[in-house]
């Protein structure tokens, strides 16, 4: 046993490991981290800017439709529940003077918001979300009522003081007089009352009514009915705190229609991620391995390094979470780039032109961690004219993980393979030189099996 190599299954997830020189794909499994994780490194109370995303329970579209028209465009029509959310949006930021929300957009079935905190609070980011989270609940619970009677609670939730006195009132024997439901028939807070009409003035509109319909409306409202609650368990937030990362979130959240028409236009590869075991020779493996001890990144080498010693023989393989053309990892002629970042813009011009002569007449592919800004070019670049890239990424593949940017547009043409070597770790997770060095020493190795 080579004293370099991590012991047998120390690092296999359970997917098959390829013996031969195709790469194994098995179904993902779901590696996704509860939305209560935050990142450790960073205090909530303090100024900083956050992307936030909420989610339905169950992912289910109750704020509206996605609609395209045609023409590669796409936007949202808001449901009756969607224009509340929206409303309560607005009403944050007035609440809340040192919160600005700078962008957000309402998805059919979640919430994107770009938060900027601009002076130190009291209270944490997650006490606004709460608010949020609350405000929305509550005309959600409302537009039910009106839409299909009743008194509609969450399940599991405790009723609160004004909706024990209204279930008390509802089943009161002696028969209640409309002047006297002022102040009693509003169960989910005063703003009943002042509402002018359409779908939440319901309650003023059956004031109107005769006596007899008043007692069958009576003994619909006093029915008390479970649904599902809104909300999906905490929220995600990702701290941006590097250079023009302000600005990629800004722009994703205004192009998020349209990407989300793309997916589902192609929910095969978007929605099913895979874990890719790739076939590495023993001694490729042991270079990596005494490369990553160097690096001091023995733990995150070992969290995507397999060995099989289920045989005689020994198979390593490195595993990876994946989304895009899976059979760029077939290709025969894969070319590692890694930029460094004193590199002027006539050398990476001619990097360019180098590797674009070398895509076209050798059906090159190239392998990169696309860390550097050059590096971003020459991506960028390739993939403009129509070349195939492979890049190996540092954040996190969850279940609801999408790329950014035209990214998108390339996995859906089939030209770009996105690998996740670190699936399980924390979507708030703080960038470190090492794991990038890393991650160019995996893409150097890959290149040479």
């Amino acid at each position: 046993m080579h004293p370099s190599l991590p012991p047998a299954g120390s690092s296999s997830n359970g997917s098959p490991v390829s013996n031969g020189s195709s790469v194994g794909l098995s179904p993902a499994q779901d590696h996704s981290r509860p939305q209560t994780l935050r990142a450790t490194w960073h205090n909530y109370y303090e100024p900083g800017v956050y992307m936030i995303t909420l989610c339905t329970e169950g992912r289910r579209p109750l704020f509206g439709q996605l609609v395209s028209d045609g023409a590669g465009s796409a936007s949202v029509s808001l449901s009756p529940l969607g224009k509340e959310l929206e409303r309560v949006m607005q009403g944050l930021s007035r609440r809340y003077a040192e919160v600005e929300f700078s962008r957000w957009i309402i998805m059919p079935d979640h919430l994107h918001a770009v938060v900027q905190i601009h002076q130190k609070m009291d209270r944490h980011l997650g006490e606004v979300v709460r608010r949020l989270k609350y405000e929305s609940t509550v005309a959600y619970l409302r537009i039910l009522d009106q839409a299909e009677g009743g008194l509609h609670r969450i399940e599991g939730s405790r009723p609160s003081k004004r909706e024990r006195e209204r279930r008390r009132w509802w089943s009161a024997d002696e028969p209640q007089t409309t002047g006297g439901s002022e102040g009693k028939s509003g169960g989910r807070g005063s703003e009943r009352e002042e509402t002018t009409g359409g779908s939440l003035g319901m309650e003023r509109g059956r004031e109107e009514t005769t006596g007899e319909s008043q007692g069958m409306e009576r003994g619909r409202e006093g029915e008390e009915i479970f649904v599902q609650r809104l909300w999906q368990d905490n929220y995600h937030d990702r701290v941006l705190t590097e250079y023009g990362q302000l600005t990629k979130m800004l722009n994703y959240v205004a192009d998020n229609p349209r990407r989300a028409w793309i997916k589902r236009q192609h929910p095969r590869l978007f929605y099913d991620k895979w874990t890719v075991n790739w076939p590495l020779p023993v001694e490729l493996a042991r270079a990596l391995y005494r490369e990553a001890r160097s690096l001091g990144e023995i733990k995150d080498l070992e969290s995507c390094l397999v060995v099989d010693r289920s045989s005689d023989e020994v198979h390593t393989s490195l595993r990876f979470r994946a989304m895009g053309n899976y059979f760029l990892v077939s290709e025969s002629t894969l070319v590692p780039v890694r930029v460094s970042r004193r590199a002027t813009p006539a050398e990476i011009a001619a990097l360019i032109a180098s590797l674009d002569d070398r895509c076209s007449k050798e059906g090159a592919v190239v392998i990169t961690p696309c860390v550097s800004r050059g590096e971003q070019q020459v991506v960028n670049s390739l993939l403009a004219a129509g070349h195939r890239v492979i890049r190996l990424q540092h954040e996190a593949m969850s279940a609801l993980y999408a790329p950014a940017g035209n990214h998108l547009t390339y996995v859906a043409n089939g030209q770009l393979l996105l690998l996740a070597p670190w699936p399980d770790q924390p979507l708030s997770q703080h960038s470190n030189k090492g794991r990038f060095e890393l991650l160019n020493a995996i893409c150097r190795i890959l290149s040479s099996a």
